[in-house]
């Protein structure tokens, strides 16, 4: 999937190691449900299992000025009986944080996924205290679903969970948005195609 200031590859061998450094990085893990010390044994068997695995689809998000991997988007339990898929995203990279990566890539995986995949709807699980990527959510078209109250015991206590989805028939409602969002990225990027 193309962007303007990132494309989503798929993930390979290549990119574990820095998956790994990202995931042991407190700037990364803060926000994600597991937060222990990954080992290279350990992140190159997840990796296996991820090729086994056709229900998890995972894509690194490349930052296309200089080719430079900022992040890792995926879907889990992608269910084709229901066209279901849950979904999630981090930005690894400092420099991919605050620079319209991760709004540019989650358009690219939810038009991947609604589009592509022909899903009939994406859900996705956030912190509650995660305002700024719950309020990301919303301006895609996400609705909040409900709150999994004390669901995830994170950083010495439990913690809720926001939990978000989004419809086919939302994300084609949401075209128009899309595109004021995608003509900012055009105006605003320093980077020429």
């Amino acid at each position: 999937m193309q962007g303007i200031l990132v494309d989503l590859t798929p993930l390979s061998k290549e990119y574990i190691d820095v998956i790994r450094n990202w995931r042991n990085s407190p700037d990364v893990y803060r926000y994600l449900f597991s937060h222990y010390f990954i080992t290279p044994e350990q992140q190159q068997s997840w990796y296996e299992n991820l090729l086994r695995d056709k229900s998890k689809l995972y894509m690194m998000v490349i930052e296309k000025k200089d080719m430079k991997p900022v992040g890792l988007v995926w879907l889990n339990n992608i269910d084709n009986l229901h066209r279901t898929a849950e979904w999630g995203f981090f930005m690894g990279s400092k420099e991919g944080r605050n620079a319209g990566y991760a709004v540019e890539a989650e358009y690219l995986l939810i038009k991947y996924a609604f589009e592509y995949l022909n899903l009939h709807r994406l859900y996705g699980h956030v912190f509650t205290f995660n305002k700024k990527v719950i309020s990301m959510h919303k301006r895609f078209g996400f609705q909040l679903e409900g709150i999994l109250r004390e669901h995830v015991y994170h950083e010495g206590e439990y913690k809720n969970v926001a939990v978000v989805g989004l419809l086919k028939q939302e994300y084609f409602a949401q075209q128009p948005v899309y595109k004021k969002m995608i003509d900012m990225f055009r105006k605003s990027s320093t980077f020429t195609e």
